[in-house]
């Protein structure tokens, strides 16, 4: 089934009748995979009406980067760990879980996330910043050397180096603590020198999670308009 094929049939699954019109959005993580998600549409020839994020992560590189240079917000070991565990699964970026975590996360760590634990008990698990988490050998290398496994994976996996055929609006807080604002609009510049028509709506004074309750209903209105 190719991707045209299988989007209409998840429509017919819903209930959802096609208008012509289709819409993707994502906050977070979420913002990544609908960017990621438009663009493989958008390459199977399946067209997108247009794209919303909210505190979407576009750089993965950068955004994993700033996340071992941050010790104040509790929650980034989780998403460190997350993405640590899931590409090497996919792409064997390390030898042994030793090799990375410290002690005693490095025997305990992938437990953790066994689809059992809730986000606060994840979050309790762990150490209180990567700094804390991360052996420092293993910080040091992925911080100095581009070339590392982890690095090339994570920016092959970038969703700020295309040229969307549909418009994107972007809702960012520049108070987010977890994706940092400044990177976003780096990605942003990035698209828009590839041609993509790109708007940002700033959110301020809301965090991470905040946001996306305040951008839903504006995503929504968005979406009205280009229909």
């Amino acid at each position: 089934m190719d991707l045209l094929a299988a989007s209409r049939h998840v429509l017919a699954h819903l209930g959802v009748r096609p208008n012509g019109t289709l819409f993707t959005f994502g906050f977070s993580q979420g913002g990544h995979a609908a960017l990621a998600l438009h663009r493989a549409l958008q390459d199977a020839s399946v067209p997108v009406t247009g794209t919303a994020t909210v505190g979407g992560v576009f750089d993965l590189e950068q955004w994993f980067l700033a996340s071992i240079a941050n010790e104040t917000t509790i929650t980034l070991p989780l998403y460190v760990s997350y993405i640590l565990l899931a590409y090497d699964d996919i792409y064997d970026v390390y030898d042994r879980t030793s090799d990375v975590f410290r002690r005693p996360w490095a025997s305990t760590v992938s437990g953790l996330f066994d689809m059992r634990h809730y986000f606060d008990d994840v979050v309790a698990g762990l150490a209180p910043n990567a700094h804390a988490l991360l052996r420092s050998s293993f910080s040091a290398a992925v911080t100095s050397a581009p070339a590392t496994p982890l690095r090339v994976r994570l920016r092959e996996n970038a969703v700020d180096r295309w040229r969307p055929s549909a418009p994107l609006l972007v809702y960012h807080s520049p108070d987010d603590e977890e994706v940092p604002y400044e990177d976003a609009l780096v990605s942003v510049n990035r698209l828009l020198r590839r041609g993509a028509d790109v708007t940002v709506r700033p959110l301020p004074g809301f965090d991470h999670a905040n946001s996306w309750i305040q951008a839903m209903p504006r995503a929504v209105t968005w979406f009205r308009l280009l229909e």
